[in-house]
């Protein structure tokens, strides 16, 4: 299911980087947060957090999941909050240019920043923002030919989320920039959750 998530290299065409371009600083404490929509009625477990995945590729156009942000969940109010205190590393993004990370609700302790499976991820996940992502893009963008995800250049140059929406005559979906305090989490089988297809 995650693999819907995952970068085809075929939409993203490198251009004439030269390398130079950077990496605008961080938003410190950029934050993201909203709701959760309890779909199934799930009692919910008290070692509940929020974790963000980003889809990447290496090189050689090898897709990977790679895990980037945790925040924490509010039960009790159906809420949860993400504090971002930091660019994402290089390894969750593609091409150094951008990325799209996805929110799970999960019970795994153990998980920790950096290269993950799918299989760990949805190991112990109760569900996930499947129409909302969190976007970060740096100024690399501006030097790759971009095919079916134009709709990029709505977001300001470092963190955003957008909104899933589709996009007419393409076979792929986009996002709209919204408010970041606007994100809905849907706690259900992760087969029943809809997530975006903007690859």
């Amino acid at each position: 299911m995650l693999t819907r998530m995952l970068f085809i290299g075929g939409l993203l065409v490198l251009g004439c980087a030269d390398d130079k371009g950077t990496t605008p600083p961080a938003e410190v404490g950029f934050v993201v947060s909203g709701t959760l929509s309890n779909d199934n009625q799930t009692q919910l477990p008290e070692n509940l957090k929020v974790v963000v995945v980003w889809s990447a590729a290496t090189e050689t156009g090898e897709d990977y999941i790679y895990l980037f942000g945790e925040g924490a969940v509010d039960a009790e109010n159906m809420t949860f909050e993400i504090v971002f205190a930091e660019n994402p590393p290089s390894d969750a993004l593609l091409a150094d240019a951008l990325g799209v990370g996805f929110i799970l609700l999960t019970t795994d302790s153990d998980i920790e920043e950096g290269i993950v499976s799918e299989d760990d991820l949805f190991q112990n996940a109760l569900g996930a923002a499947g129409q909302h992502g969190v976007v970060f893009t740096t100024d690399k963008l501006d030097s790759l030919s971009l095919e079916e995800v134009g709709w990029l250049q709505q977001f300001p140059r470092g963190y955003g989320v957008g909104r899933g929406v589709k996009i007419p005559n393409s076979s792929f979906d986009g996002f709209e920039p919204v408010d970041p305090s606007s994100v809905e989490i849907i706690v259900d089988d992760m087969d029943d959750i809809e997530l975006v297809n903007w690859t």
